[in-house]
């Protein structure tokens, strides 16, 4: 998010303008990066805001790596549903209900990364290119 508030202060007038934006696109960030609602869970008409969010992609990249495991010794919760009570693993859980996919762990860091070079590259072209003075 250090790429995105470089960006923001590079093109906008000011600081106290950058700090109100750069407030309004954390909170829809945190609000639509899988945090509070997983990506199965929202509605079809924001699920453009999952996708075009970057913290989305470092959050599944995180989480998958640090929920997956294989084999008989990983930790299992106890899942309500109107069949009764299941012990499921952590990782099956995961994936069905985050639809985290630990085999997407690459691409899922690849993206992040992409975000973060363009972030990059909008801040120097706005540092070339955008002028705010005036004389």
């Amino acid at each position: 998010m250090l790429c995105c508030g470089q960006f923001l202060v590079s093109v906008l007038p000011n600081k106290q303008v950058a700090q109100i934006l750069s407030g309004v696109l954390l909170s829809l960030f945190n609000l639509f990066g899988g945090f509070f609602i997983p990506e199965p869970s929202l509605a079809k008409g924001t699920l453009f805001l999952y996708y075009a969010n970057p913290v989305s992609y470092a959050f599944q990249a995180m989480t998958s790596l640090q929920f997956h495991c294989e084999g008989a010794s990983c930790p299992s919760v106890e899942v309500f549903s109107s069949a009764g009570v299941a012990q499921v693993p952590i990782s099956t859980l995961m994936s069905s209900y985050l639809g985290f996919d630990y085999d997407a762990r690459w691409t899922m860091t690849i993206v992040v990364a992409c975000w973060m070079v363009g972030f990059h590259i909008l801040t120097h072209l706005s540092l070339a290119f955008v002028n705010h003075l005036q004389r």
